[in-house]
């Protein structure tokens, strides 16, 4: 079996908006859209008469699928960081701080300021999607790559 993972999905309420949100905001590019119904997705999310417009949005190693339901309609985001399904997806910055004024001057809601962790050279900062979905902005050191970490074949050590 595969470890691979393909794609991180994202129920998202206004699907023009999120797309714009995180191409403009995170560099990703829209790849591909579909709108789905019928039977078979109906199934699948175990919801009648499903309809879902999606968009697949591209980054330098993933996919980032945004979900939006047209039928049935969802409710608004509800879930705090530490509730049990509560997700949030984690993107590579270059440079937080410029990353983050250009958030705020966009009008983007940050959860939190920014702050260092682990090494106390990685940075990182939380912020709301349009939808209220934690984002992380993450500008990490070498140690704490994607490379890095899963160059670690044991699983050992603390991050």
């Amino acid at each position: 079996m595969s470890n691979e993972i393909h794609h991180y999905g994202l129920a998202v309420s206004d699907l023009e908006r999120s797309v714009a949100f995180y191409c403009e905001h995170f560099g990703l590019r829209e790849i591909a859209r579909n709108h789905l119904e019928g039977e078979k997705i109906s199934a699948q999310t175990e919801l009648a008469d499903t309809e879902i417009d999606v968009a697949l949005l591209a980054g330098s190693n993933t996919i980032v699928e945004l979900l939006c339901y047209r039928k049935p309609v969802g409710r608004p985001y509800t879930l705090r960081t530490c509730d049990p399904g509560a997700a949030h997806v984690c993107i590579v910055v270059e440079d937080l701080e410029v990353t983050v004024a250009s958030m705020e001057a966009g009008g983007v809601q940050l959860h939190s300021r920014p702050t260092k962790l682990l090494d106390n050279d990685t940075k990182m900062i939380y912020v709301k999607d349009p939808d209220g979905v934690i984002v992380e902005l993450l500008e990490p050191t070498r140690e704490v790559s994607v490379e890095s970490l899963l160059a670690r074949a044991d699983g050992s050590g603390a991050l």
